[in-house]
């Protein structure tokens, strides 16, 4: 209901019972906001989750199934969480979803959608904001109606807007005194002199009633600076000539007759456009005509006054001519022409008002009848624009099949750098237009945002050159093309209507880089048929299950149908051999899809099993994977690991790190220690992670998927990577094994199924953490515009 204290809505109260329930709620609240008419700024809408502990009303039972439940009033519900949308161009017509997700405490998700449409204009004279005439006073009832009681000046009309399924209401920009047509009948008997009485200031147009002046001033507004100054000026030489009073009186009248052209012109092709958006909403929305659920008519194109047709073009008597006709029977020289334009401007701007408003209505009653499908379809826009923005900030490069053990750039990681300092630097990076439903708390300055750099492998292949990066030249630097929007999203963009054409700031080249083979190959093969996704989540060195919560959150988000499972096998000792930890999480895994996923229906039947890993974590995956070959290995879809040491410790590139990691092997045994750092073993051929590299497991994924940052020194960068490091000496021990490992783990995985992916964070700060590479090493599960932005980018391997 209505909470008029707080000028927001609240829903109706719904009980949670267990983790991951949906609950349909399908409530609508609608708010009358005004405002200025040029303002453009943003609106806020704010979300606040509020709860109630039933445990303190006797618990569950009595609220299900008692023959005596809980009085909602009496429950005392509490503010725990809260988040804020930010709407952008409201008045230019906004039809858009976002899910609205809550704090990782209360990680919740709430579809929104959100509309927004100007149903009306209000004309006001100009005047000083300490008047008190009476006769200017609004009118009973006014003041509740637009939510404050105080008077504001200014010249420009007010618009009237609506905003659908929203939780705020924006204090009106402009109050005062809204001129109705029974005022416009009124004020055609004035004087000038009694408005000048009121103190309406007309410094710029002088002699001019105050409805002229608010007439030529807004039709200065509307057209440009110079015809602005034109009108100012035939303004003055009308004044100040020596014309007869016939002739001053005619050029008056033409003079503001032009100015309200201007002006209708303006404020109802508004309307109109409204009109046409919300048109276009209800044909989208509504099924088809032939369908028996349809039972709303079919919607007509907006009708405009007779003096305008959709076109613009003319259609029977100008507004110019009839305002001097109606000035021409008021017979008062001075106030006759300003009273006229306006009296005549309210009925035209009502006229098409009045067909808005109707189909305002009409838009509201499909989205109560058809909830689920509306939201799809603006949820299906919002993913195509929430990638297309974020492309904006991936750069991709297919390399030769040839350097996928040993990249040509010894430095890539520079590369990467100089590239993504650029890209934040740059003026188009600056202007990246944000969705028109933002979420804040997902929201990263463009000069503060993550930068990728995908890396995939195709025979033919061009290497990348070595040219510098300069300026804003970012399409094409170092063989790697900024994603940009793909065609077919582009066409699906512009096909819902929430993008037009031309509103980016510039033309982003679209990639050359094509999606990975096992990409089609998924989408295409039937021999899996239908069934149940798994996703086995595995934490790092001294982690918990508990650290994967965001990582598997922010998936289900977009997946909610698949199976989850946060490893919690090797919790209570992280720091045991890693062969014993993998042998544990095989177990868990198989016991999971045998109580999960049993057959005999699709939904109970494994068609794929994945895995998210995070630092150690990945290589406790890949010592399960033998175990789980002969299972299951048909059903191995993505393996993805995040800054996992593949290939041990043996070459650190930070020295605090190291010493770091010396110490601690010191002080504590550890055997997992022991085998990253290759020496569990005397002969490094025999340790434990040689011989892990032999064994069989990614070469049966369809997508195998690296995911490193040079910033992260937890995990070296090209053990992460699974590729040789500058600092290999061969002939030595250490040496020799890093390179048999490197060819062990990669002759097995066909080329076009690896993607390496680099991540380049913004860490203004210097401290501890940013010094030994602990910061970027949790950034991989903390931030959730990482995940946010990596999981709509690559969604594909999630499906």
């Amino acid at each position: 209901g209505v909470v008029a204290a707080e000028a927001a809505f609240r829903t109706t109260t719904f009980l949670i019972r267990w983790s991951e329930e949906e609950v349909f709620l399908n409530e609508l609240a609608q708010f009358r906001i005004e405002r200025d008419a040029s303002d453009a700024s943003p609106l806020t809408l704010e979300l606040r989750l509020m709860h109630a502990d039933v445990a303190k009303h006797g618990g569950l039972d009595r609220f299900i199934g008692s023959t005596q439940p809980v009085p909602e009033s009496t429950l005392q519900f509490e503010e725990v969480s809260s988040l804020a949308l930010r709407l952008h161009g409201p008045q230019q017509g906004l039809h858009a979803y976002c899910p609205a997700v809550f704090d990782e405490h209360h990680f919740c998700q709430v579809d929104i959608m959100a509309h927004a449409c100007v149903v009306d204009f209000r004309l006001r004279p100009t005047r000083p904001a300490s008047s008190k005439s009476a006769a200017f006073e609004p009118r009973s009832g006014d003041a509740e109606e637009r939510g404050s009681d105080s008077c504001i000046s200014s010249k420009r009309p007010s618009c009237v807007w609506h905003e659908g399924e929203a939780e705020h209401r924006e204090p009106p920009a402009i109050t005062g005194c809204a001129l109705r047509r029974a005022d416009f009948d009124s004020c055609s008997a004035r004087s000038a002199a009694t408005y000048a009485d009121r103190g309406v200031a007309l410094e710029e147009f002088s002699h001019a009633s105050p409805l002229e002046a608010a007439i030529l001033s807004l039709a200065r507004e509307v057209k440009s600076s110079e015809l602005g100054s034109s009108m100012t000026q035939r303004w003055h030489g009308l004044v100040d000539g020596a014309q007869s009073e016939e002739s001053c009186h005619n050029r008056r009248l033409t003079l503001v007759g032009e100015a309200a052209d201007i002006v209708q012109r303006e404020y109802v092709g508004r309307l109109a456009t409204a009109h046409s958006k919300i048109a276009a909403q209800l044909t989208r929305l509504t099924p088809p005509p032939s369908s028996p659920r349809n039972k709303t008519p079919a919607y007509e194109p907006v009708k405009l006054p007779g003096c305008l047709d959709c076109e613009g073009g003319a259609e029977g008597a100008a507004l110019s001519a009839r305002i001097v006709a109606a000035a021409s029977r008021a017979g008062q020289a001075h106030a006759s022409a300003g009273a006229a334009a306006a009296k005549l401007l309210s009925e035209d701007l009502s006229f098409v008002s009045t067909q808005v408003l109707e189909a305002w209505r009409s838009l509201l009653s499909v989205l109560a009848r058809f909830p689920t499908s509306a939201c799809s379809q603006l949820r299906a826009a919002w993913d195509v624009q929430l990638r297309q923005h974020w492309s904006e900030s991936i750069f991709s490069t297919v390399m030769p099949t040839r350097s996928i053990k040993n990249s040509e750039d010894q430095k890539v990681w520079e590369t990467h750098s100089r590239l993504a300092s650029a890209l934040r630097r740059s003026t188009v990076h600056r202007k990246l237009i944000p969705h028109v439903l933002q979420d804040l708390s997902m929201y990263v300055p463009p000069t503060a945002g993550i930068v990728f750099f995908d890396q995939r492998y195709a025979d033919g292949a061009q290497q990348p050159d070595g040219h510098e990066v300069s300026g804003d030249a970012l399409e094409q630097t170092h063989g790697y093309v900024r994603k940009g929007p793909p065609p077919e999203l582009v066409a699906a963009l512009l096909e819902t209507g929430e993008a037009p054409a031309g509103n980016r700031p510039m033309a982003v080249a679209t990639s050359a880089v094509p999606p990975l083979p096992s990409l089609q190959a998924s989408r295409i093969d039937s021999s899996r048929g239908g069934g149940v996704h798994v996703m086995v989540l595995v934490h790092g060195f001294q982690g918990q299950a508990f650290d994967m919560r965001l990582v598997k959150n922010n998936i289900s988000l977009l997946f909610p149908k698949a199976l989850y499972l946060c490893s919690m096998s090797n919790e209570k000792d992280t720091e045991a051999d890693i062969d014993e930890m993998g042998k544990n999480l095989a177990d868990e895994v198989l016991g999971f899809v045998r109580e999960w996923c049993p057959g005999g229906s699709e939904q109970k039947t494994l068609a794929r099993l994945s895995f998210v890993c995070h630092s150690n974590g990945g290589l406790v995956a890949r010592s399960a994977l033998p175990r789980l070959v002969e299972e299951v290995g048909d059903k191995f879809h993505t393996f993805l690991t995040f800054s996992s040491p593949h290939l041990g410790y043996l070459y650190p590139s930070n020295s605090l790190f190291k010493t770091g990691l010396w110490f601690v092997r010191k002080v504590k045994a550890s055997a997992c220690l022991d085998q990253l750092s290759l020496t569990d073993a005397k002969n490094p051929q025999e340790s434990f992670l040689c011989r892990l590299s032999k064994a069989p497991g990614l070469e049966h994924f369809r997508n195998v998927v690296l995911v490193s940052s040079y910033q992260d020194h937890y995990a070296p960068f090209e053990s992460a990577r699974i590729e040789m490091s500058s600092c290999v000496h061969p002939g030595t021990a250490f040496g020799d094994v890093y390179k048999e490992m490197v060819d062990n783990l990669l002759d097995k995985i066909k080329p076009e199924r690896l993607l390496r992916v680099d991540i380049d964070f913004f860490m203004p700060e210097t401290n501890l953490d940013t010094m030994i590479g602990r910061a970027a090493h949790i950034q991989f599960i903390e931030s959730q515009p990482l995940h946010r932005m990596f999981i709509h980018s690559y969604r594909w391997l999630f499906e």
